[in-house]
């Protein structure tokens, strides 16, 4: 017997502007605008998922270290969902993250200048709720 098939659009957006009431100046590390979209396959126990997540350019900033550029991070990833003694479910998964390796910088990290918010990375595991 074929198990049913569904498709979810899943998407988010957030934007988040602050300043000073005294001077006018805007907050420091506050993030840009960022929007993401997720295309989830899900097919019985397997469940497969494509997103993309961006984020605009920040250039209000008021602590010294500067702009932010925009970027746009792809992933993807499978799971397999199956029963384990114990456990309410368990998945197992795969999940590959910033596909195309794109240089991110996070506007509202201190250490924005000097780290990337992450290049290109596989994980593997298995998550379980008890």
């Amino acid at each position: 017997m074929q198990q049913a098939s569904q498709i979810d659009l899943a998407w988010k957006a957030d934007y988040v502007r602050g300043e000073d009431r005294t001077n006018g100046t805007p907050l420091p590390r506050i993030s840009p605008l960022r929007l993401s979209a997720a295309f989830i396959y899900t097919q019985g126990r397997y469940s497969s998922q494509f997103d993309v997540r961006h984020a605009a350019s920040q250039n209000r900033y008021a602590d010294g270290l500067g702009s932010t550029p925009s970027y746009t991070l792809l992933g993807m990833g499978a799971s397999y969902r199956t029963k384990m003694p114990g456990l309410n479910s368990a998945y197992w998964f795969v999940r590959v993250d910033n596909l195309t390796n794109e240089v991110a910088r996070n506007a509202s990290s201190v250490m924005r200048d000097v780290t990337m918010a992450g290049s290109r990375a596989v994980r593997v595991g298995l998550r379980a709720n008890f």
